[in-house]
């Protein structure tokens, strides 16, 4: 007979972030990452994520910790994703998915990945993509292939990610306050987290968009720049 199910844990993960003097471990509570997922869920919704979409996640293990509130908004969406790691070693799995099915979106394609394809038929086909959401490095050399994509990014413990209108990057601003300092991206947390960050450094280089987005989403965007 199983015994039965003990309380749910206090916190959902530790995350592990670059700063200033060396790495930063922080603590994840249940609470926060379902507010996350929340608003993973709406962004997904401005990119028409459904139930029965086959979508390619390219992400390591280790990058759960910023990724895992999107990964479960897939999830509760009932679509379906295949995990490709974020390597150039691992092409051969990311053609061999785009060959043979039929891909809605690739989410969180790296820049080493896109160099190791670059002239090839794959990237053929993930032109063909409709919605192609990449890291941040990956957006550039995508678009001297002819390829154009949007944008997402773990800034600091933070999910970044454009919509389609692809006029900024969207953080949830229940969550998070901006501001730049020194041309680089800082980060506040707003609401009740297990750790707490106040002007984290992330490193990224960009401005603040306070427009609103055509696509509703509220809050202020980073406009990232581009080396």
């Amino acid at each position: 007979m199983l015994a039965a199910a003990g309380p749910r844990a206090p916190i959902m993960g530790i995350g592990v972030l670059p700063g200033p003097d060396g790495p930063v471990d922080y603590e994840i509570g249940w609470p926060e990452f379902e507010r996350d997922q929340a608003w993973a869920d709406r962004v997904l919704e401005r990119w028409g994520i459904s139930a029965g979409d086959r979508i390619l996640l390219v992400l390591a293990n280790h990058e759960y910790a910023w990724a895992g509130s999107l990964i479960a908004a897939i999830r509760a969406r009932r679509a379906v994703y295949s995990p490709v790691e974020p390597y150039g070693w691992d092409v051969r799995r990311l053609s061999t998915f785009l060959r043979s099915h039929d891909i809605r979106a690739v989410i969180g394609l790296p820049r080493e990945t896109v160099e190791a394809v670059a002239g090839s038929e794959t990237v053929e086909r993930l032109a063909a993509v409709p919605r192609l959401i990449v890291r941040a490095d990956a957006v550039e050399p995508l678009r001297a292939e002819g390829v154009t994509a949007a944008a997402v990014l773990g800034v600091g413990p933070a999910l970044g990610i454009e919509c389609p209108e692809r006029t900024g990057v969207h953080l949830d601003p229940a969550e998070w306050d901006l501001a730049v300092e020194g041309g680089t991206v800082r980060l506040s947390s707003r609401g009740t987290r297990a750790h707490t960050f106040d002007g984290f450094d992330t490193g990224l280089p960009g401005e603040l968009v306070d427009e609103p987005c055509a696509c509703g989403l509220p809050g202020t965007r980073i406009a990232l720049h581009q080396s």
